[in-house]
């Protein structure tokens, strides 16, 4: 709703160097799942998991973005930590 998500995929559709700053960087992406884990107190259990994570995120935004009703995106939220954490 803030419109940081349709901001950040319009740079990903632009030419360079635009796309290639906003591109995610698998550091960042393993650094979050691995303090996600840890968080969470399930040790390193999640840290291979990061791209999947993110993936399922940045899909469950992009649903919203579309126009996608609220209460079904947060049902597939939930789902969707019940199928990583599972």
């Amino acid at each position: 709703e803030s419109g940081w998500f349709a901001a950040w995929i319009s740079l990903l559709a632009a030419d360079d160097p635009l796309r290639k700053a906003a591109a995610e960087r698998p550091s960042d992406t393993g650094s979050f799942a691995e303090v996600l884990s840890k968080s969470l107190g399930l040790g390193d259990e999640l840290a291979s998991r990061g791209a999947l994570i993110q993936a399922g995120l940045d899909g469950l935004q992009l649903r919203l973005l579309q126009g996608a009703p609220t209460p079904e995106t947060e049902e597939a939220y939930h789902r969707f930590w019940l199928t990583v954490l599972g």
